[in-house]
């Protein structure tokens, strides 16, 4: 019972209606078995065993440490950050949502789709608090499960999440499956290029040249981002697109355009 205890122990820092919705919850919860089968890194579908059944339709399992949140649905579906945005988002309606540049297509189309926009940063949550400040927007996130939700807190916090979460699911009646339809996932692929020489990536024209070329290949349908790691001598190249295969051909033609042009180590 854990997470009840924590649920409770944080809880008066939330409205009465807030605390009663997330005992409603809370009481038709259930304990199960483990919750994954491995604790050092986020669970994998086929690694899922039910820890938490609320109403004997949803499994959640969190990660150490408890700034983030992951949950798996019934059918295996994992609800990662961008899920949990887009699911508060579609029932608060901000007029934007902050996250990074690696949250998938999916939670950007899905935003749009119901009239919001989302603003991209760069990676790190430091970086996505900055955003929400400036803009003054209550919710901003990574899609590592990071979730901020500022009119509570300045931080993630995975039983937060994991609780507003379910109070969405308690008051709509919803799966967790349910709740994540509105949301595709497009597949997305990181290929990781060592380098000799570091150069700017706008003084690379064979690079801009591959980048704009899956730009137009994908259209709106896709997206290319490509930085340079600030620890080693890497260039990170994110695609998303339609399908698997393509954006792992797309990955690795910028890749290859990279390793040409600054050398391969």
């Amino acid at each position: 019972m854990a997470i009840c205890g924590s649920a409770i122990a944080i809880s008066w820092r939330f409205s009465l209606a807030q605390r009663r919705a997330w005992a409603t919850a809370l009481s038709s919860a259930s304990p199960g078995p483990a919750t994954a089968s491995r604790t050092s890194r986020w669970p994998r579908s086929t690694d899922i065993r039910t820890g938490w059944v609320i109403g004997g339709r949803s499994g959640q399992a969190t990660r150490s440490p408890l700034d983030r949140c992951m949950m798996a649905a019934p059918t295996g579906r994992i609800i990662d950050g961008d899920h949990c945005l887009l699911i508060h988002a579609l029932r608060t309606r901000p007029r934007a949502v902050v996250a990074t540049q690696m949250s998938n297509l999916g939670l950007e189309l899905g935003l749009q789709a119901a009239g919001m926009e989302l603003i991209r940063t760069a990676v790190g949550d430091r970086y996505v608090l900055e955003r929400m400040v400036a803009e003054d927007l209550p919710l901003g996130g990574e899609q590592s499960g990071h979730v901020i939700f500022r009119d509570y807190s300045t931080t993630g916090d995975g039983l937060l999440t994991s609780l507003r979460i379910l109070e969405t699911a308690a008051g709509a009646g919803a799966t967790l499956d349910e709740l994540a339809e509105p949301m595709t996932v497009y597949p997305q692929v990181l290929v990781n290029v060592r380098f000799r020489e570091k150069r700017p990536l706008e003084q690379l024209p064979g690079v801009q040249s591959a980048i704009r070329a899956v730009e137009a290949e994908f259209g709106a349908g896709g997206r290319v981002f490509v930085r340079f790691s600030g620890t080693e001598p890497l260039a990170r190249v994110m695609v998303e697109g339609p399908t698997q295969e393509r954006v792992e051909s797309a990955a690795r033609r910028i890749a290859a355009a990279i390793a040409a042009e600054l050398g391969e180590r």
